[in-house]
């Protein structure tokens, strides 16, 4: 980027940053730090998917992040409850490619996605599939230790990376689509899966908690106790699918693509570059951005040990064999195509 800057005259540069995804906060902050010393008259402006306002070392990441860069929330809350300014964008649906109704309907087969994640519940599926009567596909890469779970088929695993077409498209053969997460007020986020799944145009059911609060008025909420409940009563009626796909397919309509972009170009419009970083506002001796080992020691962000345990274990996962998984075929298990024909 530092050198397409120079090619292209870009005038502002949109970072979009996750903490699951981006561990090494001292690294983003000297990277950003260096760009802004060497582009003053470009705009910088860093979407953050997740904003952890209970750790103090996180709370320090934000304010110096926001010294140099204009800071998006696409979380509401986020934006009342932080005190470092946030601009808030409401997450977009991937509403480009929509999934047709699918020919053939797996009755009582479920489906779920995303980034494998404790606090999304994937260790509970079996009990969940269990409880509900029906088959799970789960598309991720769980941790090879995971294994297959030991629940008989109930749970079939696909980690084989799949473009957003395939994705939506497999997932529109599903009974339902299911997004479980563990109620915690601690991080506020926004589920862009459960959003990617408004597309398949099947019913989404996710469960009641923070996470998915922005999303009530268009999937189906229910307690984590209920969830089996609700999904055999989703599975089973027609009527009511339907009725919850409309009702998605109105909230992919107010917030289309096209939508977001306009609210991301009025921004960038509208907000000036940021005065270049000095050492006076962050307390680091010397120019921020130099290459200085001692001036980059003294602006260091000291991780918390939530933090550090978090980076642990994500960085294991990366390492994590994922041997004891089978190698997808081409027939699922726990279920096959055994519903009935949809009219197109």
């Amino acid at each position: 980027m530092f050198v397409f800057t120079r090619i292209l005259g870009i005038q502002v540069l949109h970072i979009q940053h996750e903490h699951g995804l981006h561990w090494d906060d001292n690294e983003f902050l000297h990277t950003l730090y260096a760009y802004q010393k060497q582009h003053p008259a470009v705009s910088i402006f860093v979407t953050l998917h997740s904003v952890n306002l209970a750790q103090q070392d996180r709370r320090t990441f934000y304010h110096r992040l926001a010294q140099a860069a204009h800071l998006i929330t696409l979380n509401k809350l986020a934006v009342e409850r932080a005190n470092v300014p946030l601009r808030f964008i409401e997450h977009g649906v991937p509403t480009r490619f929509r999934a047709r109704p699918a020919k053939l309907l797996m009755q009582n087969h479920v489906a779920t996605f995303g980034f494998w994640d404790e606090a999304k519940r994937h260790d509970m599926l079996c009990e969940v599939a269990e409880d509900a009567g029906v088959a799970f596909d789960l598309f991720s890469q769980p941790p090879g230790e995971f294994g297959e779970a030991g629940c008989d088929g109930l749970v079939t695993y696909h980690r084989r990376f799949l473009d957003t077409p395939e994705l939506i498209t497999r997932l529109s053969e599903f009974s339902a689509l299911i997004f479980l997460r563990r109620p915690a007020h601690e991080v506020f986020a926004v589920s862009g899966s459960a959003r990617m799944a408004l597309a398949a145009q099947v019913p989404v059911i996710c469960e009641e908690s923070p996470h998915f609060d922005d999303l009530a008025g268009a999937v189906d909420i229910v307690p984590f106790n209920r969830l089996p409940q609700r999904i055999r009563e989703v599975v089973g009626n027609e009527t009511l699918r339907a009725a919850l796909v409309a009702r998605q397919s109105a909230f992919m309509a107010q917030w289309s693509e096209e939508e977001t972009q306009r609210m991301h170009l009025d921004l960038y419009h509208s907000l000036p570059p940021l005065e270049v970083v000095n050492a006076g506002n962050v307390g680091v001796r010397g120019a921020l951005g130099s290459s200085s080992a001692d001036d980059l020691d003294v602006m260091r962000i000291e991780l918390g040990a939530e933090s550090k345990r978090l980076a642990e274990k994500m960085n294991r996962f990366e390492l994590s064999s994922l041997e004891m998984l089978p190698e997808e075929s081409g027939e699922r298990s726990g279920g096959g195509r055994i519903g009935q024909e949809r009219e197109l």
